[in-house]
């Protein structure tokens, strides 16, 4: 059997995140949709990147299916107001999943926290 022509391609992908803002504490429940992602709670790690990829911020998965992935924004740390960073999941094997839009993956710092009354 001749293999020379036949490629094997896994990947991931993330097409979107929601909401696309959240506290400079920490605690904003994201979510990300897109494909081929484990089904276990570690299979995908997921980060928040900016600086050129020098800084990140946790995002700690809660829920996750082949399609969704559900996460926990860190709240140990204060962030920047109006600081802005791609959202990247990480596939079992450390590799990133590409989002197939940048700009649907970003993820901004605000400092606009809800009145309670």
């Amino acid at each position: 059997i001749d293999t020379s022509s036949l490629t094997l391609k896994v990947e991931s992908e993330t097409n979107s995140i929601t909401p696309t803002t959240g506290s400079i504490y920490g605690g904003t429940l994201v979510t990300l949709t897109g494909t081929n992602w484990g089904t276990q709670r570690t299979d995908n790690t997921v980060q928040i990147s900016y600086n050129g990829g020098n800084q990140s911020t946790n995002c700690y998965v809660q829920t996750t299916s082949s399609t969704q992935i559900t996460c926990r924004t860190d709240t140990g740390k204060v962030q920047e107001n109006g600081k802005a960073g791609k959202m990247v999941a990480f596939l079992k094997t450390y590799e990133e999943a590409n989002c197939t839009n940048s700009d649907n993956c970003m993820f901004t710092f605000t400092s606009n926290v809800p009145n309670i009354t």
